[in-house]
């Protein structure tokens, strides 16, 4: 009897780890490779669009990164994150690394999200630019996080998509060079 209940017990644990795994709960990849060329051109074409001119001529063709901040859609937890991570790196932020602040709205508004988390919107020029008509929602270049891309000579080639378990590490990587 004993030895039925202990076989259970494993089984009921297994099982559990099983369905965990299958549903991508513990396991779930937060970076895609954008591996059809013609997606590459289309998003790297929108990711031009959402700097607004800001971004332009030879650096287009450099590697670049972009973190995309949707300020209403992303989760309170990932928003916190990187605005802490904005406001930290704001006076060494790599000049290939481009962020694009998303949210149908002025300076006005963005910044009382900063000013939550005592700081101030910082100004930099060609480096973070206020996307006020979201149109990075509209091209859809995020989910309900925010999204960084990494494109190299006018190609989007990785999109990572932070999660709230990732997104310390995905912000990480983005301000520390890893292009």
């Amino acid at each position: 009897m004993k030895t039925v209940n202990i076989c259970i017990c494993v089984l009921i644990c297994l099982l559990g780890f099983l369905s965990c795994k299958e549903s991508g709960v513990s396991n779930r990849n937060n970076a895609f490779w954008i591996d059809e060329p013609g997606k590459q051109d289309s998003v790297f074409q929108q990711l031009e669009a959402i700097t607004y001119g800001a971004v332009a001529g030879e650096k287009l063709r450099d590697s670049l990164a972009f973190l995309i901040v949707p300020i209403r859609e992303s989760c309170p937890s990932c928003l916190d994150k990187t605005i802490d991570s904005i406001l930290s790196y704001k006076d060494r932020l790599d000049e290939r690394c481009i962020i694009v602040i998303s949210m149908a709205a002025g300076r006005k508004t963005v910044n009382s999200y900063f000013r939550e988390r005592k700081g101030e919107l910082p100004i930099i020029p060609g480096q973070l630019i206020l996307d006020s008509i979201n149109l990075a929602a509209k091209f859809n270049l995020f989910e309900a996080n925010p999204a960084i891309y990494y494109t190299f000579e006018g190609k989007a080639y990785k999109r990572v998509n932070a999660y709230p378990r990732t997104v310390k590490q995905d912000l990480h990587n983005f301000f520390n060079k890893h292009l």
